[in-house]
């Protein structure tokens, strides 16, 4: 019986040795390790919520850009409409086409800021409604009226040809630094954003090895135990081979005596 028991004994480990090195996983079933297969499902939990989180980062991210890129369109834009504003600051001196032609370039700036803040889009859905010239720079001029970069267009009451060129400064300066304060948030966002992924990354890279450790094969060791029981199993075959040619020749041995 001994015999028998180390043979099946045997057979199982060869087996079970084969199952771990085919499928490369120490647990198949849940009595190969019942708390190993309780960890790992946890730690599997652990890790695609870990993912979920870096792969919403990521789509942030994506947000993020999409807007800084709008908003730097918008701000290289805002500088050239200051120095048109600080050109026609001397306006005494120009001709009357000198001023319309300013004038024109200035409107041409606001027709694209506009077009911008409202065709930047992220996944189809527009992303700096916000930022479009009846926004930005918002002020009040001497009479103490509302007024935005929408006024510096033709006929508006901060317009190069004949409106108020040092109110119109002040809108542009206002939206300038409106537009500094959002990139830099941008920015911020943008590297916090990093410092987290790099933790979670490094969470993510724990976690996977510590569940490799408890689920995953290790060829190296389990070679070495298929080696092992499978010469187990040629002994106890052996062994039980043995055993039954013994026993035959007992018997052998006692049938004269049986006859007599």
């Amino acid at each position: 019986m001994r015999g028998i028991f180390s043979l099946r004994k045997a057979s199982n480990d060869v087996q079970t040795s084969l199952g771990r090195l085919a499928t490369g996983k120490k647990i198949n079933r849940a009595s190969d390790n019942p708390s190993g297969m309780i960890a790992g499902e946890n730690m599997s939990g652990q890790i695609r919520a870990i993912e979920k989180r870096i792969a919403a980062i990521s789509q942030q991210d994506g947000y993020i850009g999409a807007r800084e890129g709008g908003y730097s369109v918008v701000s290289d834009m805002l500088t050239v409409l200051s120095g048109l504003v600080v050109t026609a600051a001397n306006r005494d001196a120009m001709s009357p086409d000198e001023k319309k032609g300013l004038q024109e370039a200035v409107t041409g700036i606001l027709k694209a800021i506009d077009f911008t803040s409202v065709s930047t889009t992220f996944k189809s859905q527009s992303i700096m409604s916000e930022a479009g010239t009846s926004q930005l720079g918002r002020t009040t001029d001497p009479a103490n009226e509302a007024v935005s970069l929408a006024h510096l267009a033709e006929g508006g009451t901060l317009n190069l040809i004949d409106g108020d060129l040092e109110t119109a400064q002040k809108v542009i300066a206002a939206a300038i630094s409106g537009t500094s304060t959002v990139q830099a948030s941008f920015g911020n966002q943008m590297t916090a954003n990093d410092a987290e992924v790099a933790l979670l990354q490094a969470e993510l890279t724990n976690l996977s090895d510590a569940k490799s450790q408890i689920v995953d094969t290790d060829y190296a060791e389990e070679t070495s135990k298929l080696m092992r029981a499978q010469v187990q199993q040629q002994v106890a075959t052996f062994a039980l081979q043995i055993t039954a040619d013994q026993r035959k020749g007992l018997l052998d041995l006692l049938k004269p005596l049986k006859t007599n």
